[in-house]
């Protein structure tokens, strides 16, 4: 039962990394990029940001590099794939950053006004 939790819980996080970045791409690159080159930039982006993280597991770095590294990739890959300019690259860097913030602000939110939830996440840190 536990592994079939953990694969739920892995194929939620893939796919909620993949939507950030669609996102990210989408407001910026929806009028001159086809949604098959919006759909390869946010794989190769999403895969790449993997690989780091697990790297960074590896290195034993701090996890928020990351975030970083992924929204590099965004710039990139947003610059060579979609053939945004350097200012529209810099705008989906900035509406990732965004959407990581806000679901980080809500996940806090959420510790601080759900006790049962607060205790769930801090029984799995233990």
């Amino acid at each position: 039962m536990n592994a079939l939790i953990f694969f739920i819980a892995l194929a939620i996080a893939v796919a909620l990394q993949f939507l950030v970045i669609y996102f990210s791409y989408l407001p910026v690159s929806r009028r001159h990029a086809s949604q098959k080159q919006l759909l390869h930039a946010s794989f190769v982006v999403m895969g790449y940001s993997m690989m780091a993280g697990v790297l960074l597991k590896l290195a034993e770095l701090p996890k928020s590099i990351g975030v970083l590294i992924t929204a590099i990739l965004i710039h990139m890959m947003g610059r060579r794939i979609l053939s945004q300019s350097n200012k529209q690259a810099w705008v989906s860097c900035g509406i990732f950053i965004a959407i990581i913030l806000a679901i980080a602000v809500g996940f806090i939110c959420l510790m601080e006004a759900q006790e049962s939830f607060r205790e769930m996440m801090m029984q799995k840190a233990e």
